[in-house]
């Protein structure tokens, strides 16, 4: 159910870093347009991420769930099963199971050019760090975290 409901709420989405801000926006469809609260990786964090706060690395595109095979299939916790699907575009996973860094970097390996982790729960992802884990210097895309009220998902 969260699946769909995100598919269908988040079928475009631009990270813009414009002033040292950054803005997490949804450009279609209509129902869902906007910004949101948001929280990026930071080499502060443990990430060998770009500055999300220079332009030249904003990112827009298509959101692609990924599948991991596993019974929480948009956890990315393990080895990308639609690394085709997800080539290209923003991969969509799940908080939950195991540490950003591996999500991320699964993504990344199977040719995504950013992340969104969605909150499992509904605190304010703007509140907390997000640590990069023993993967996260490894990952050079940008990955940001929403709020699971974004997607309708909690």
């Amino acid at each position: 159910m969260k699946k769909s409901l995100l598919s269908f709420g988040l079928f475009i989405a631009v990270g813009i870093a414009l002033q040292a801000q950054v803005i997490f926006a949804v450009e279609s469809p209509a129902p869902f347009t906007g910004s949101y609260a948001l929280n990026y990786a930071k080499a502060d964090d443990g990430w060998g991420v770009a500055d999300l706060t220079i332009p030249a690395n904003a990112v827009l595109d298509t959101l692609a769930f990924v599948e991991d095979g596993s019974v929480g299939d948009s956890l990315g916790c393990n080895t990308l099963t639609n690394g085709s699907a997800i080539f290209g575009k923003i991969a969509v996973v799940y908080r939950g199971d195991c540490q950003f860094g591996t999500k991320a970097k699964n993504a990344q390996n199977k040719g995504a050019v950013a992340v969104i982790i969605i909150n499992n729960v509904p605190d304010d992802v703007t509140a907390f760090g997000m640590l990069g884990g023993d993967s996260g210097m490894a990952v050079t895309i940008p990955v940001i975290m929403i709020n699971c009220q974004v997607s309708q998902g909690c």
